[in-house]
C-alpha cells in the first residue's frame, strides 16, 4: 500500500514539473527604427545571441532573424538585447 501512495505522489509531481521553452511578448527594433511587437522564443540565452525566433501572432509561422537585421529586441520584463560596436581595451596589466 504504501509503495502505491509513494508511486502516486511521485506521478503527481513529475505532471507538475514539466515546462518548456515558449514564446513570449517581446518587441524588435529593425535597422530602419521601426519597433515591432511580436511574440519572442524566450530561451534565456546564457551568451550574446546572433538569431532569434519569433511570431507576429499566436497563430503565425515561427520566423527566424539574424542580429544583423535587428537594432534591438527584447522580452518584456525580461531581458533585451542592443547590438552596438564598441572599444575594447585589450592592454594587457603586467
Amino acid at each position: 500500500m504504501k509503495k502505491k501512495l509513494l508511486l502516486l505522489f511521485i506521478s503527481i509531481l513529475s505532471i507538475n514539473c514539466y515546462s518548456q521553452i515558449s514564446f513570449e511578448k517581446g518587441y524588435y527594433i529593425n535597422n530602419a527604427g521601426q519597433k515591432i511587437d511580436c511574440l519572442i522564443k524566450n530561451i534565456d540565452w546564457d551568451n550574446n545571441p546572433t538569431s532569434f525566433e519569433y511570431k507576429e501572432l499566436e497563430s503565425s509561422k515561427i520566423k527566424m532573424t539574424n542580429i544583423k537585421f535587428v537594432k534591438e529586441f527584447g522580452v518584456y520584463h525580461v531581458s533585451k538585447y542592443i547590438r552596438s560596436k564598441v572599444n575594447i581595451d585589450r592592454s594587457v596589466i603586467v
